[in-house]
């Protein structure tokens, strides 16, 4: 079965936004960032902002926090604005 996968949109000139993906696990929770994720039969699939990927089996407790457009969130759940990416410049 294919996957289907979601992402935030990317814009020149701007940080990615970010999709924050909290998991219940044993030892507490954990927090991850991605710009695109899914779902198949078994497990969630999440691309985080470095092109690293995390999957997620056993179906745990899962929260799935998206921001509005033009916002993004950090690892501890703050929500602030996408910032512009500086370009450098080499002076030679």
């Amino acid at each position: 079965m294919k996957e289907r996968m979601y992402s935030t949109p990317e814009v020149e000139g701007v940080e990615r936004q970010c999709v924050l993906f909290v998991v219940a696990t044993a030892n507490g929770q954990a927090a991850y960032r991605g710009s695109r994720w899914g779902r198949s039969d078994r497990h969630w699939l999440i691309e985080l902002q470095d092109g690293n990927q995390v999957e997620i089996h056993n179906d745990p407790p899962l929260l799935i926090h998206i921001p509005k457009p033009g916002y993004t969130f950090e690892l501890d759940g703050t929500c602030r604005e996408v910032r512009a990416i500086e370009k450098a410049v080499v002076l030679q």
